[in-house]
């Protein structure tokens, strides 16, 4: 049967999980965790949150799903054995050294593919299956039948998300907040620029007319996923974990959306026709609501998945006001109304303003509650008639879901006595997971020569079971009369039953010892290397126009990327072409793969493959670790490098993927020059990424298709994005230029190019072997002179210097990412 699988971002909220049908939960430690900014566990804190789950027959999943930098591999691998030893159920990780190093010191302990690992297809989740990972967490842009062709491909357990907040990007492929603010939602710490508000700007347009751009909206703030309107056709697909997105949300919404769910799953799961309930979503949005849609379950929503005049949450509609005063508003209720209940004005102009409800006036009559369709006076100080009123906080629900945690159920425990006059004390303890325990005292039961001990003696001692959570349910045996039982003997008893059941229960959850030899050569692998010898360096030009690349060949560029995946207006260049013009003039070009390949995609792409080894294509750039399957399928037989997207951000990450077969690595923009010198040796060429408009983000989701194309959910895009090309413009003036690709999918660049030139010589000498310049969105004149400065930067030491000044005459803003200010 599928699990429910909750958040839990502190204690009070597993608490809340467990007592409201989830049947496991996911954790954070205090380090390595996607949700830094969840409350999350301290060491003391996890023993005894892996102890209270277990002790309730769930199960408890630890969040390690972040990239982990190679100073901190070590004590990420040290806290990882000490997790093993508690018992976790599984971890759930992103970092590919990380999972080579688990592997290796660990092998017993289960691993979950965290949706971090952007998998989308089943080739990825194949990828997965075979390297180890028993379960796999879907990235959230998948559709129903997406999920169903996966299922039925690979023989893997499946997780999706069914509830919560949705990423407009990829998982694991969003470096925006990364490059904007410092913040890396890969090592845990986003900070949402995507619900910012930003203006869809025509740059065509702006430049010849100076038009005003449009106003200011939430452009990429997705509304949250919510799947009870299609719980059925979820069950239908049986997956093996539904989960519920929210570490940082309160524990009476993970108490709220668990209840609910649980439910009706475990209606689904004894085959029962379901009916669900208004009241139950309306339970469930009071808690949360920025709007709810269904994802991409069902397609590609467009517009009705973007809530562009709100970030944040909303709470419920409670009415439009009729009539205001200084002092007070009335409105017709669309919800019911609570003393204590929290609601918030939509000013037509001013914003929006809180408000605590302390009494409710109907008829001018002072009352604790109202119902929907009363018309009711607040005393409100703020709104005019029509303004809007939203309920955001509901009193009488959050009371009733805390009641549900405050307490949970004591667990049945069995005793069995028998008390015999000349033998020692005997006594056993079952509980109803079949546990059992037994106990012998050293105290030979004796005549009473004062008071004896009956029955209801015993029980009283037996009962002192507070903090234990058991509860004294039978109690039976032999006890003979006129005998002494001191209390401290059936204490000792009693607490010596339930270590016992404890430590059963404990052992049940535990793993073999772990083999201290291969730990520590594990632990030896991920020690912080030494300084690395120096780097070739030679540049590496990302181009996806003909004119452009003979340009770049002129300039003395010697080796090229193409991608596979064009921007759309880009004109499509016949492979056998690319080829002939390079090798006229000696220089090499490998095919680059999309970073994203859809489940429906991956036929194509194996076409493609095949094209491109008959022209005579002997290199390709994988974006996903699952695309060497889809090489395997095409029969692919040349070199392979390995694209940023992969996410290396450490020496043991870059061997996981030269293990791979993979002969050049792209390591990840997010590293510091520091962390660059300190990659360990590996078999295979380092690149880093030197110039160009950093891609920030990879989205199923199209502003200019939803704003200006006419996309939703029943509609279809009239591609303006093949007229014009399209930047958003953040409140501080920023600009980010947007393409989309063939796949209609949006891609995000940085609004400062980046540019490395003057650093040539420090990424030498930290062991960088090619500098990618991505020359995309250059026009073909300022892509020759970069690919001309490059070349002569890196011909010669002498001439970094020089070749920096002149490229600041060419790139007036620019930036040098994480190099030296890290993440």
């Amino acid at each position: 049967m599928t699990e429910l699988l909750a958040p839990a971002g502190n204690m009070e909220a597993l608490r809340a999980a467990i007592a409201n049908g989830a049947d496991a939960v996911y954790v954070g430690g205090k380090s390595f965790s996607a949700r830094a900014f969840a409350g999350n566990f301290d060491d003391e804190e996890l023993a005894e949150a892996v102890r209270l789950v277990h002790f309730h027959g769930k199960k408890i999943y630890l969040a390690i799903n972040t990239l982990i930098a190679d100073n901190e591999m070590e004590d990420a691998l040290q806290y990882m054995k000490k997790v093993y030893d508690l018992g976790i159920d599984a971890a759930i990780i992103q970092d590919a050294g990380l999972w080579r190093l688990l592997r290796k010191a660990l092998p017993e302990l289960p691993l979950h593919a965290s949706t971090q690992m952007t998998v989308n297809n089943s080739a990825g989740a194949e990828f997965c299956r075979r390297e180890g990972m028993e379960r796999v967490i879907l990235s959230r842009e998948l559709s129903f039948d997406d999920i169903r062709s996966i299922r039925k491909n690979v023989d893997v357990e499946l997780e999706s998300f069914i509830h919560g907040a949705l990423c407009v990007c990829y998982s694991g492929q969003c470096l925006f907040s990364s490059m904007i603010g410092g913040r890396s939602g890969n090592r845990g710490r986003c900070a949402q620029p995507c619900r910012l508000a930003y203006q869809l700007i025509d740059e065509q347009k702006l430049q010849a007319q100076g038009k005003k751009a449009d106003k200011t909206t939430y452009l990429l703030s997705p509304k949250d996923l919510v799947g009870f309107p299609d719980i059925e056709e979820l069950h239908e697909l049986g997956l093996a974990s539904w989960k519920i997105e929210g570490r940082m949300k309160k524990p009476e919404y993970v108490a709220t959306v668990c209840s609910v769910y649980s439910k009706y799953k475990n209606l689904l799961d004894a085959r029962r026709i379901i009916y669900p309930e208004k009241e139950d979503l309306r339970r469930m949005l009071q808690m949360f609501n920025r709007d709810h849609c269904s994802g991409y379950w069902k397609g590609n929503l467009g517009a009705d998945m973007i809530s562009p005049g709100r970030p944040s949450n909303r709470g419920m509609f409670l009415g439009r006001i009729t009539a205001a005063s200084r002092e007070s508003v009335c409105l017709k209720l669309e919800q019911p109304l609570f003393a204590g209940d929290g609601i918030e004005v939509w000013v037509n102009n001013g914003g929006r303003e809180g408000f605590t409800i302390d009494r409710i006036f109907v008829n001018g009559k002072a009352q604790d509650s109202a119902q929907i369709g009363d018309e009711v006076e607040l005393q409100v100080n703020a709104g005019r008639p029509g303004d809007r009123i939203f309920k955001t906080f509901d009193r009488p629900l959050a009371e009733a879901v805390r009641d549900s945690y405050a307490a949970l159920n004591e667990k049945p425990l069995d005793f069995v006595l028998r008390a015999k006059i000349g033998q020692p004390l005997f006594m056993s303890a079952s509980d109803p997971d079949g546990y059992y325990a037994e106990y012998t005292a050293e105290y030979v039961v004796q005549q009473a020569l004062t008071s004896d001990c009956d029955w209801a003696n015993v029980r009283a001692q037996l009962s002192r079971l507070g903090g234990t959570g058991y509860v004294l349910a039978d109690l039976d045996g032999e006890l003979d009369d006129d005998v002494m039982l001191p209390a401290s003997v059936l204490n000792g008893a009693r607490r010596a039953l339930v270590a016992d059941i404890n430590e059963q229960r404990r052992l049940a959850h535990s793993y073999p010892a772990a083999d201290e030899q291969a730990f520590a050569e594990a632990l030896t692998e991920a020690q912080t290397a030494a300084r690395q010898k120096k780097g070739a360096a030679k540049p590496i030009a990302l181009v996806d126009d003909l004119e452009k690349l003979r340009s770049c060949l002129k300039a003395g560029i010697k080796e090229f990327y193409w991608p596979m995946q064009l921007f759309r207006g880009v004109k499509r260049v016949d492979y056998g072409t690319l080829l002939e013009v390079c090798h006229e003039r000696g220089a090499d070009i490998a095919l680059m793969l999309p970073r994203i390949i859809g489940e429906s995609e991956q036929e194509r792409i194996v076409k493609e493959i095949c094209l491109w080894q008959e022209a005579g294509g002997a290199a390709l750039v994988i974006e996903q670790a699952g695309q060497t399957l889809l090489l395997e399928q095409a029969g692919f037989v040349g070199k392979v490098y390995g694209g940023s997207s992969l996410n290396i951000y450490n020496g043991n990450a870059a061997r996981f993927y030269a293990e791979q077969g993979l002969s050049r690595l792209t390591l990840s923009p997010e590293m510091t020059l520091d962390q660059l010198n300190h990659i360990p040796k590996v078999d295979a060429e380092k690149e880093f990424i030197a110039a160009g408009a950093l891609e920030l983000m990879v989205s199923e989701y199209c502003p200019i298709g939803a704003t200006l194309g006419g996309r939703t959910a029943c509609s279809k895009c009239s591609a303006p994005c093949m007229k014009s090309n399209y930047l958003l413009r953040d409140e501080k003036g920023y600009e980010f230029p947007i393409r989309t690709d063939s796949s209609c999918r949006m891609h995000l660049f940085n609004s400062r190019q980046l540019n490395l030139i003057g650093e040539v010589g420090n990424l030498q000498s930290a062991g960088i072997d090619r500098l990618r310049l991505d020359l995309r969105l250059y026009p073909e004149s300022t892509a020759r002179r970069i690919a001309e400065l490059y070349v002569y930067a890196t011909a010669d030491s002498w001439n970094i210097t020089e070749a920096a000044e002149k490229m600041d005459l060419i790139v007036s803003e620019f930036t040098k990412g994480h190099l030296y200010r890290g993440v």
